[in-house]
């Protein structure tokens, strides 16, 4: 097939490009070659939906490791609320599920506070999973930080490094979403 247009409209004569479509079309089906032509446009809707359908490789983390900052797949518009307020701090809704994961670095780091309008100083863990660091850190409230301490055998977050812990999406007393930490099943 030439041309993926019906006719091509000469401007001398604006019903040639109608005949000369017409009978291009009769032949098609004469020779047989619109059976080609159909499956040719039949191969090429399958690819594009395949395309659009195929999910990337399972993961538990919902958001890309490439960047914090990456919108929904095949867009370049946001898909999602995630997408529209990037975030460098790993939430709830980036786990689709209970995650293992190995304690990179635990470090003081300060962040403003919303309610005091102050910045304050928060402990942030860094991870890594299956070997390659994640772009998002998990900054740790009370709860969290005293499951890891009982997790790691210590208070000292600085000995934390090298500790495996699961994440899980899960709610807080107060029916909030919230990330749960566990000890590593091993």
């Amino acid at each position: 097939m030439t041309s993926p247009l019906l006719f091509t409209p000469d401007p001398e004569d604006p019903l040639e490009g109608i005949k000369t479509a017409s009978e291009e079309m009769m032949a098609s089906i004469e020779g047989g070659r619109i059976d080609a032509w159909l499956e040719e446009i039949r191969t090429r809707r399958e690819t594009e939906r395949s395309e659009l359908t195929t999910e990337p490789k399972h993961s538990p983390l919902s958001y890309q490791n490439k960047g914090a900052n990456k919108m929904s797949s095949n867009s370049k518009r946001p898909r999602t609320v995630s997408d529209l307020f990037p975030s460098k701090w790993l939430r709830h809704s980036d786990l689709k599920e209970p995650v293992t994961v190995l304690i990179a670095k635990a470090e003081i780091v300060e962040v403003y506070d919303k309610q005091s309008h102050q910045p304050v100083e928060k402990l942030a863990l860094s991870f890594k999973y299956q070997g390659k660091p994640l772009s998002k850190r998990l900054l740790v409230n009370k709860t969290n930080a005293y499951a890891l301490a009982a997790i790691c055998e210590t208070e000292e977050f600085d000995r934390w490094s090298g500790k495996t812990v699961t994440l899980a999406p899960g709610r807080s007393p107060n029916g909030k979403p919230t990330i749960i930490v566990k000890e590593a099943v091993k």
